[in-house]
């Protein structure tokens, strides 16, 4: 499993004893993540926050999930552009407000220049 944790200082998240919610999670002492995804779902790699909201780029999931930050809690993540930019890599805010989307498709992993079909694509929030 995947998982979306609110970070507080010193809380202790399992990691590595503890993934999402298998392992060691009901250990007394660890913080249960806010939401879990399955890996065919997840697989995320990027994570920024907007005005108490976070958005999570997913590369195997191939979507990015918003979710509303209520104090300690996250509300159900709903998903944009599933399949719609393939493996999303990195989501970071805007200048103008929206955000800017990296994709993770094919790559260039064999170092030659200019062999690649990543993108970055900027979005408006709605």
């Amino acid at each position: 499993m995947d998982e979306t944790n609110l970070i507080t200082r010193g809380g202790n998240y399992g990691w590595p004893a503890c993934e999402g919610t298998s392992g060691t999670c009901g250990t007394a002492g660890y913080i249960a993540p806010k939401r879990t995804y399955p890996t065919a779902e997840g697989s995320c790699s990027g994570l920024t926050v907007v005005r108490n909201v976070v958005y999570i780029a997913c590369e195997r999931g191939t979507r990015l999930y918003r979710a509303q930050i209520n104090g300690t809690e996250l509300q159900t993540p709903q998903v944009s552009f599933n399949g719609t930019y393939g493996r999303l890599r990195t989501v970071e805010p805007a200048p103008d407000g929206g955000l800017w989307l990296t994709t993770s498709n094919l790559g260039d992993k064999d170092s030659i220049p200019n062999n690649s079909d990543e993108k970055l694509f900027h979005v408006q929030l709605s």
